[in-house]
């Protein structure tokens, strides 16, 4: 796959404003600590929800999964665990700093990575529309790794939704939310949970 590095996607322009937003940022990093999920990726497809594109496949999870999977695994959480063992020796900050400065390189292009993934398509939806779709597409992601958000992680979903679509009240974000994971949850299909703890 060849990327444009001098083209920022909308992808890229979408995790820069939630980055920007102090307790979108907190959250993110929360979910960059559990290695069980790609932040990337779950945020890729909010972004696909919110940009009018609907509801993803199983087969195109498993294409953005392939397109990402070695990256991810062998350059990006390689970065982010040196940077967590650097992180308390106070000697070496301009070595502490390259990392840091390499990793945020390396989500960049991996987020790019998604962005080509897919022949994306158009398809016009309400607000109301796109949040179900965003719910849909964030259980189907579970659902793809076998995974069970905990309480203070399904908060920390909400809170995304709440800022991605902030003309939609908070109890409707809730509504969708969790109705999309119960279905999640109620499906034979899941097999064996892990659990989405803190570290």
């Amino acid at each position: 796959m060849i990327v444009n590095m001098n083209s920022t996607p909308p992808f890229n322009d979408f995790v820069k404003k939630l980055e920007a937003d102090q307790q979108c940022a907190a959250i993110l990093f929360k979910f960059k600590q559990t290695y069980a999920i790609n932040i990337n990726l779950l945020l890729f497809l909010l972004w696909f929800s919110a940009s009018q594109h609907g509801r993803i496949s199983k087969k195109e999870i498993g294409t953005l999964s392939l397109t990402v999977g070695h990256w991810h695994e062998r350059v990006s959480l390689a970065l982010r665990r040196v940077e967590l063992k650097l992180a308390s020796n106070k000697q070496l900050p301009s070595i502490r700093e390259w990392i840091h400065n390499e990793l945020e390189y390396a989500n960049e292009l991996e987020q790019k990575f998604l962005a080509e993934a897919l022949n994306l398509k158009l398809r016009p939806r309400s607000v109301q529309q796109q949040l179900g779709d965003a719910c849909y597409n964030l259980s189907l992601y579970c659902k793809h790794l076998k995974l069970h958000l905990n309480v203070k992680y399904k908060e920390c979903s909400i809170y995304l939704l709440q800022f991605i679509f902030p003309s939609i009240d908070r109890a409707t974000i809730v509504k969708n939310c969790n109705n999309a994971l119960q279905s999640l949850a109620n499906t034979s299909e899941l097999g064996a949970q892990l659990l989405f703890d803190e570290l």
